[in-house]
């Protein structure tokens, strides 16, 4: 079975091959080591597993359970939810990832399909947790490539990405390296952006990274104008944009740190615009980008 690198990660899914999403495919590789190993179980998680002595409850809400465990994290959802629940162990290192037996074997192509994207679902908390651990965060954008470089267009749903992401194409014949979400990580070389097997409902995402240029958020706007953002105003639109998953104050203050690291890393605008070409030359004219 082949190991996946997603955003500098290489992980090892364990799981029958008819369940694998087909957005994983691009990111498959030859390689004996991995980073992060989780498995996919087509069994019941009980919580009759505990010892007596109780876990520790981190959070409730609805049918979401979160504990802590012996050095584990262990989030419970709703028996029929894909995943049921999710296992962090060894560091978050060591995963594991519970269907409901009752799906298995599926029955149909559309039970298969909710598998499939239930599972890809739930890798990307792992992806989300273990990358905070590693100077990286997911960013709800959409981002594109510039020779090597990478643009990301972050905002509120319904705001324009796409559309913006679109001039561009239009414009300069880029390509689109994530429709939805933009792995960004720092290395020693600088931010990173990597695209990701998660790409909402665009379809568009390439296994490829580049250096992560710039960050623009996106807002509305009658006249078009660009501004740049100093730390705190990039640290808290990265706040209200990347996806966090604060399970423990662990957690909690890698998250926190990743968006520190990042917002001193690179750049960050505040686009107000509307959906024309005007805005995308102003964009380019300001990264000065040839």
């Amino acid at each position: 079975m082949p190991n996946y690198s997603i955003a500098g990660l290489v992980l090892r899914i364990d799981l029958p091959f008819w369940a694998a999403h087909e957005n994983l495919r691009a990111f498959e590789i030859d390689s004996m080591s991995h980073d992060i190993h989780c498995a996919i179980c087509f069994e019941d998680f009980s919580k009759d597993s505990f010892s007596a002595k109780d876990p520790q409850v981190l959070a409730e809400v609805y049918a979401t359970s979160i504990y802590s465990y012996k050095g584990t994290i262990v989030k419970t959802n709703d028996r029929h939810d894909i995943p049921s629940c999710i296992i962090a162990a060894n560091n978050y290192t060591e995963w594991e990832l519970y269907v409901s037996p009752d799906f298995f074997p599926p029955e149909d192509e559309d039970v298969i399909m909710d598998i499939k994207e239930g599972i890809l679902a739930g890798l990307r908390d792992v992806i989300i947790i273990v990358l905070s651990r590693n100077n990286g965060l997911l960013l709800h954008s959409c981002s594109i490539l510039w020779e090597e470089q990478v643009i990301a267009f972050s905002g509120k749903s319904g705001v324009g990405k796409s559309t913006h992401a679109r001039l561009w194409q239009e414009s300069y014949g880029v390509s689109i390296l994530d429709g939805d979400v933009t792995a960004c990580r720092i290395s020693e070389d600088g931010p990173i952006a990597y695209g990701l097997p998660w790409c909402g409902t665009s379809g568009q995402f390439l296994n490829k990274s580049g250096l992560l240029r710039a960050v623009v958020f996106l807002q509305q706007a009658k006249v078009n104008s660009i501004k740049k953002l100093d730390f705190m105003e990039a640290y808290l639109y990265l706040a209200g944009r990347c996806f966090l998953l604060p399970w423990n104050n662990d957690l909690t203050n890698c998250f926190l740190n990743s968006i520190g690291m990042l917002a001193k890393s690179t750049e960050f605008y505040l686009l107000e615009c509307r959906p024309d070409y005007e805005a995308v030359e102003m964009v380019r004219k300001c990264l000065d980008l040839g």
